[in-house]
């Protein structure tokens, strides 16, 4: 539900979206609805904010903290390489 830019991941335009969500099992619409309009317009930090709370639970808690890890380097390294790209084109 992001795109890589300049600034880091930010939310895709519903011209630019990319993604199909269905609901499985009991699942209807409204609960993809609302995983929607719960992380589409969310930054990372606010994602990281959101995840890193307790009642947030998984298997292995240590998991948990790579995996937050890996989000807070995937939107620096976009940020990074968007940057040398913006600077390349300009040249």
């Amino acid at each position: 539900m992001h795109t890589a830019s300049i600034n880091g991941l930010v939310s895709t335009s519903d011209a630019a979206k990319r993604w199909v969500a269905k609901p499985i099992y009991s699942a209807s619409d409204h609960e993809v609805v609302g995983l929607e309009r719960l992380w589409r317009e969310r930054s990372v930090a606010e994602a990281l904010k959101v995840l890193c709370r307790p009642d947030v639970s998984v298997t292995n808690l240590s998991d948990k903290r790579i995996q937050l890890e890996k989000l807070e380097q995937l939107d620096r390294r976009v940020r990074e390489v968007m940057a040398r790209m913006a600077a390349g084109a300009a040249a």
